[in-house]
């Protein structure tokens, strides 16, 4: 009996606790809108496997360098409210040489040159996620587009248009060919 009177008094109080959860395509819904997400949502999430065809590695060789991006899905933990699964790239870019120019692969999830995702485009056809260059606060940031087709993944890169810092030189570079869609080849 006293099981059964705890068992109605943890379904009573957790009740009214019930996980209000958001797939992640409809996020866009409140980003285009400029409509904050309910208090209620506690969870984004791939509730519709969305994320599983851009997961992998892929390659592009391109202009004299090889570009490979790592693409995994993780979930934000709940204490950054609301948690929700997004999409974390990694790169590695070599020269025809063989020499490593840059490489993001062991970096651990938080470090800022890891690329992050945002949200999903209007129609949830592509993804947008963040590029922080070591010279972020001099404008060294960009949106990345990706969009998957077929066995290949679709990449854009796009330099944001924000206002350098005092002290920063006129010009930051860039590891990506900038405006110029990249059709990569999935490697795994």
């Amino acid at each position: 009996m006293k099981k059964i009177l705890l068992t109605i008094i943890y379904m009573g109080i957790f009740s009214g606790c019930a996980a209000q959860i958001l797939p992640v395509e409809e996020q866009s819904n409140y980003i285009y809108s400029g409509t904050a997400l309910p208090e209620s949502i506690n969870y984004i999430k791939d509730v519709n496997g969305l994320f599983d065809r851009y997961e992998g590695t892929w390659q592009i060789n391109y202009d004299g360098f090889l570009y490979t991006f790592f693409v995994e899905k993780i979930t934000k933990p709940v204490d950054q409210f609301p948690a929700r699964d997004l999409l974390l790239m990694r790169y590695k870019i070599e020269n025809d040489e063989g020499n490593i120019l840059d490489d993001t692969s062991d970096l651990p999830d938080e470090h800022k040159l890891v690329i992050r995702g945002r949200y999903f485009l209007k129609g949830a056809h592509a993804y947008e996620l963040s590029y922080l260059g070591e010279l972020s606060a001099c404008g060294q940031n960009a949106h990345v587009i990706i969009s998957p087709l077929q066995n290949q993944l679709k990449f854009y890169f796009r330099p944001k248009n924000d206002t350098a810092e005092p002290g920063c030189m006129n010009d930051v570079s860039f590891p990506f060919p900038i405006e110029t869609a990249l059709i990569l080849t999935k490697v795994n």
